[in-house]
C-alpha cells in the first residue's frame, strides 16, 4: 500500500497481460456503458460504444443477461443493469441514499410493530428485498436480503407494479408469462392492469402470503423526487398477532406515515405524483 502510494499508484497500473482475461474485461466494459446518462441501450448502441461486432456484443450481453447482471426489455430491446450488478458491493448499496434515509425509519417501524420490516425494489419481473429489520417476536420468515419473488405474488411487488406506466407494466406482464411458470400469473394484461390501478387508488396492499399460511403483509410505496415508485416499505408478520393489534387499520396508520416520511426525505412532493392513465 505504502509503495503504491509513494509511486503515484504505479504498481496498480502495471498489469501482466498473461493473466488478463479479455472476455471478462469486455464484459465489465459493457456494464460500464450503462450509465446514469444512458441507462438503457440497444445491442447496436453497445456494440458501437465498445467497437465490437454485433455478434460479439450479443455474446457478451447474452452472458450478462443469463447471469442476471443485465435485463433486456422485450419491447424496446434495450438492456439495463439489474441490482445484481452492484450486489457484490453490498456495503456500497448500504451507502446509497435510499438505505441512508430509510434505515432509521424502518428501525422505528420495527420497534413500534415488533414484526419484520423490509425494503424491496422491482427488478424486471421480480421483487428483490434489499434491506430488513428482523421481527422482535418469534416469527419465521423466508424473506431475507437478496430474496427474489415474482412481483405479482407479493404485497411489495404489487404496490411497485401499481406505480409503473401501462407500457412498462405490459412489458413486465410478458416477462411474467415467459419466466414465472405456474406462479398464478394473471390471465391477461388487462387483468394485471386492473389490479394495478386498484392498488394505486388504495395507496397500499394488504394481503396474506401465498408462501406462508397464517402470515400477512402490508406494503406501501416509496416515491422518488419525480413521483416514481422507487421501492416499497413492507411489514410482515403472523396474522393472529397483527389482527390482535388492530389488523389492517393498525398497520395502515404506521406504515403509510413511515413511507411518507421516507419519500419526503428522498425529495418527493405529493403534487408531482403521476397516475396510471385511464
Amino acid at each position: 500500500m505504502a509503495d503504491g502510494a509513494a509511486n503515484g499508484g504505479a504498481s496498480i497500473l502495471k498489469a501482466d497481460p498473461r493473466y488478463i482475461v479479455p472476455g471478462l474485461v469486455r464484459g465489465l466494459e459493457m456494464l460500464r456503458q450503462l450509465t446514469r446518462e444512458r441507462p438503457a441501450q440497444t445491442l447496436s448502441e453497445l456494440a458501437g460504444s465498445l467497437g465490437l461486432s454485433r455478434s460479439a456484443a450479443f455474446r457478451l450481453a447474452y452472458t450478462l443477461e443469463q447471469e442476471g447482471y443485465v435485463v433486456r426489455d422485450e419491447h424496446t430491446m434495450q438492456y439495463r443493469l439489474t441490482s445484481k450488478a452492484v450486489m457484490f458491493g453490498f456495503e456500497f448499496i448500504q451507502s446509497l441514499e435510499l438505505h441512508r434515509v430509510a434505515q432509521p425509519v424502518i428501525r422505528a417501524v420495527a420497534g413500534q410493530t415488533r414484526i419484520g420490516v423490509h425494503l424491496a425494489m422491482l427488478e424486471g419481473w421480480q421483487t428483490i428485498y434489499i434491506d430488513q429489520v428482523s421481527a422482535q417476536i418469534q416469527f419465521a420468515t423466508n424473506l431475507h436480503v437478496g430474496t427474489r419473488t415474482p412481483a405479482h405474488t407479493s404485497a411489495s411487488g404489487r404496490i411497485l407494479l401499481a406505480y409503473q406506466s401501462p407500457e412498462r407494466l405490459e412489458s413486465i406482464f410478458h416477462l411474467l408469462v415467459r419466466h414465472a411458470g405456474d406462479a398464478d400469473v394473471p390471465q391477461s394484461f388487462a387483468e394485471m392492469l386492473k389490479t394495478a390501478r386498484s392498488d394505486r387508488r388504495k395507496g397500499y396492499v394488504y394481503k396474506g402470503s401465498i408462501y406462508l399460511p397464517g402470515v400477512v403483509s402490508f406494503a406501501a410505496p416509496l416515491h422518488g423526487r419525480t413521483g416514481e415508485g422507487v421501492a416499497a416499505l413492507l411489514v410482515t408478520g403472523p396474522r393472529a398477532f397483527i389482527e390482535a393489534n388492530g389488523g389492517e387499520r393498525w398497520l395502515k396508520n404506521i406504515v403509510l406515515e413511515a413511507a411518507a416520511d421516507i419519500s419526503m426525505k428522498l425529495g418527493f412532493v405529493l403534487k408531482t405524483e403521476k397516475r396510471i392513465r385511464s
